[in-house]
């Protein structure tokens, strides 16, 4: 059945301001001047990264999230309009708009003064009075876990609602990773599940990436689920018994900051997932998103058109649309 949207993501959307170059293996220490490159603001967080990626490469894609009535909620609607992201279900509120302060030294490696302002009200309720939404998208997308803590109690509730509107399901997990116990109610709701590497640790105890999948699959999940390892690829897996591996694309350039990779990776994987790819190319594809990302501050800089990622990635292009 034709859709008016490949995807609807709800949760996380953030006013990146990024400071660098920052030292981050010593304190900066009190009253103190230090020298940066000029600041940059970039809008950031699931809803931004994903969605971004997913729009370069000819997706139809719709927000669903919070911001604060106040000069950082105008900056992000806006980028996400030039983004190719459909705004109509971002709601302002009269909590600050979230935003974050990314420090990132010379290698790219970063760290995030985050104030989560008007996502705090982000909840289940927010979300199903846009069942309609839902119903006009083929995917709903997620996140992050561990970042939405008013949604999670509720979030198999949502999640069953999506697949009742035919919706698939997928989500996308942040920093802790998200209660372990969250995560197992959910994982049997889920059609795509791809945490990165330390997320996916702290959720099941194991460290191995098959032993990880494993876990997941004991979790209840019978769709794709996957582990990302940063400058190590992937490992995913399209049905319970089944693991492939993903290299790693090299970059293509210098690696100045890495935020925002995993979201560019996933809304790759999701890209080819939605156009008929397999688990293996859509991670080629993915890991190609990825490391065309690093090579740029912020997370949409670094983004190449489908055909230029499909040839980072050596996989032919996919159709056009499902």
């Amino acid at each position: 059945m034709d859709r008016e949207l490949d995807v609807t993501i709800c949760g996380t959307a953030v006013l990146d301001v990024v400071v660098q170059p920052i030292d981050l293996d010593r304190p900066i220490g009190g009253d103190r001047l230090f020298h940066t490159e000029p600041l940059a603001v970039h809008p950031g967080g699931i809803v931004s990264n994903t969605g971004a990626a997913m729009s370069r490469y000819g997706m139809r894609v719709a927000a669903m999230t919070l911001v604060g009535k106040d000069a950082f909620g105008d900056l992000l609607v806006e980028r996400l309009d030039d983004l190719g992201i459909n705004t109509a279900a971002v709601e302002r509120r009269e909590e600050a708009t979230s935003t974050s302060a990314v420090l990132v030294d010379s290698c790219g490696q970063r760290s995030f003064g985050h104030h989560v302002g008007a996502l705090a009200k982000l909840d289940a309720d927010f979300l199903l009075q846009h069942e309609t939404l839902l119903s006009q998208s083929r995917m709903l997308l997620i996140g992050y876990l561990s970042l939405i803590p008013e949604l999670e109690p509720r979030l198999p509730e949502v999640l069953q609602l999506a697949r009742r509107l035919g919706c698939q399901t997928v989500l996308e997990a942040a920093g802790s990773g998200g209660d372990p116990e969250v995560v197992k109610a959910c994982l049997p709701l889920v059609d795509c599940y791809f945490p990165s590497h330390q997320e996916a640790i702290q959720e099941t105890g194991e460290s191995d990436p098959v032993r990880i999948l494993s876990a997941y699959r004991d979790f209840g999940c019978q769709g794709v689920v996957g582990v990302k390892l940063g400058a190590d690829g992937a490992v995913v897996s399209d049905s319970p018994g089944e693991t492939a591996r993903i290299e790693p694309v090299v970059p293509p350039g210098k690696v100045v900051d890495t935020t925002g990779a995993g979201d560019c990776f996933l809304g790759a994987f999701l890209t080819g997932m939605l156009r008929g790819m397999d688990c293996q190319d859509a991670g080629r594809l993915a890991a190609a998103a990825g490391a065309g990302c690093v090579t740029r501050y912020g997370a949409q800089d670094g983004l190449f058109d489908l055909d230029e990622t499909c040839r980072m990635a050596g996989v032919e292009p996919p159709v056009a649309r499902l």
